[in-house]
């Protein structure tokens, strides 16, 4: 019992000491994050940060070739939108160089950037001017000090040499090996028709695309499938922007059909979507209708994106053809499917006509509908029909209509309110025979 209350303070000192030395290590890495946090960060060349993304790309493209697995393929493809940011004439024609071989669509996609203008793009974070930073010299350290010996540093020197060398040497190997690779080939390809096509060269962008399709048919790999998709929604896209969009109708109808006998779930969901717009642009509603009960949407491997283009486009088309409830469904689910970080306006486009189907079926759409973040202004004219029809005030009604026409007509929803006018005359009647049921006779 002596010696065990003897030790005591020894064992309380110990455990003290612990203590301090957790704390001191605590501060001294608090020390070290606030020091890294006043550090400025250091200058990015747009240059190497768009190849540095760009070769991070390659790498899970790679791999999706080497594995045959979809799931790296479809992660590729979504690092394509944060490498779509980075996108420069200077990017892209480094990535020509590196990733493409020689053929006919390199040399019109190298002929088209060389009309682009070249934006020069600042260093991201740049540091301000600091002091000088002193540099220790290994003579001017104190004797008690170990020195590393030259041998040993000699040695060093020649293993980071041999290092170095055999890394550049992988590195040559892998890259000459991505000029085989046709995925390599059409993913920067793909990435010159969107940059094209974001720099309002709609016309050089439609050749490159077009040509990137033609290319892409000619081989037979299902790991090309997902960029195929890719290049068919890019070049209808610009067609559209072209206003001609009813001269394409025939080859999405054949790319359509490849799609299917190739079993080319990704292709099909795209090009079905794809043709599906193009019916509806010219209000051709009796085909679409065709088409969605002759054909099934592939939802196996298609994105939940494609699929609420598709659950959108199918509720319209039911609507127009008085099928409110399987219209309503419709578009309930493809506003739950759209992304909800994002994507603002297709759900603008999806609220806008689900409330009109809403009172279309006699219901009133809950207020918080009108009240979503991002979504006020745009929902405020369907607001005021809401209310109109809430209450069965038919002048209301028309003088909503009279001022939001243009805005309603642009939606294509306005032929849909048109109809709603002998609902807003029911709920007015049923609140005037309401009123007169309660007049007492004596």
């Amino acid at each position: 019992r002596v010696e065990f209350l003897g030790g005591i303070p020894s064992f309380l000192g110990r455990m003290g000491s612990k203590e301090d030395e957790a704390k001191a290590a605590a501060a001294a890495a608090a020390a070290e994050a606030a020091k890294k946090k006043e550090e400025p960060p250091k200058p990015v060349d747009p240059l190497t940060h768009g190849m540095n993304e760009l070769k991070a790309v390659m790498q899970t493209l790679d791999k999706a070739v080497s594995t045959k697995e979809g799931r790296f393929m479809s992660r590729a493809i979504r690092m394509v939108t944060t490498l779509r940011r980075l996108l420069s004439k200077a990017v892209l024609s480094k990535a020509i160089e590196t990733y493409v071989p020689d053929s006919p669509t390199r040399e019109q996609l190298v002929a088209f950037l060389a009309k682009v203008e070249e934006v020069e793009k600042m260093q991201i974070d740049t540091p301000a001017a600091g002091p000088p930073v002193e540099v220790k010299d290994e003579k001017s350290e104190g004797d008690g000090d170990k020195k590393e010996s030259d041998k040993e540093r000699e040695e060093r020197v020649k293993k980071e040499e041999k290092e170095r060398l055999e890394k550049e040497r992988e590195e040559a190997a892998w890259l000459r090996k991505m000029l085989t690779v046709p995925e390599a080939e059409t993913l920067v390809l793909l990435l010159g028709a969107i940059f094209l096509l974001d720099q309002k060269h709609v016309e050089s962008a439609l050749a490159v695309s077009w040509a990137l399709i033609q290319r892409v048919l000619t081989f037979n790999r299902r790991t090309l499938d997902p960029l195929l998709s890719k290049a068919y929604f890019y070049w209808a896209r610009c067609v559209e922007l072209k206003g001609q969009s009813a001269q394409i109708r025939n080859e999405l109808l054949s790319g359509y059909r490849t799609a299917v006998l190739k079993h080319d779930q990704i292709g099909q969901a795209t090009i079905l979507n794809l043709v599906l717009r193009n019916y509806l642009e010219f209000n051709l509603y009796e085909q679409a209708d065709t088409l969605i009960r002759k054909t099934s949407f592939p939802e196996g491997d298609a994105s939940n994106n494609q699929l609420a283009r598709y659950l959108y486009y199918t509720g319209r088309v039911k609507a127009v053809q008085l099928e409110y409830t399987d219209a309503f469904r419709n578009l309930q689910q493809a506003a739950r499917k759209a992304p909800q970080q994002s994507a603002l306006g297709f759900r603008k486009t999806v609220y806008k006509l689900s409330v009109i189907v809403q009172l279309l079926l006699g219901e009133i759409p809950d207020r918080s509908i009108f009240s979503q973040k991002g979504m006020v202004s745009a929902l405020r004219p369907y607001l005021h029909i809401a209310q109109a029809v809430r209450v069965g005030d038919l002048g209301a009604f028309h003088k909503a209509m009279q001022e939001h026409a243009e805005g309603f007509k642009k939606d294509k929803t306005y032929s849909l309110i048109v109809r709603m006018r002998h609902n807003v005359i029911k709920t007015g009647l049923k609140k005037i025979n309401l009123a007169y049921s309660q007049v007492t006779h004596p």
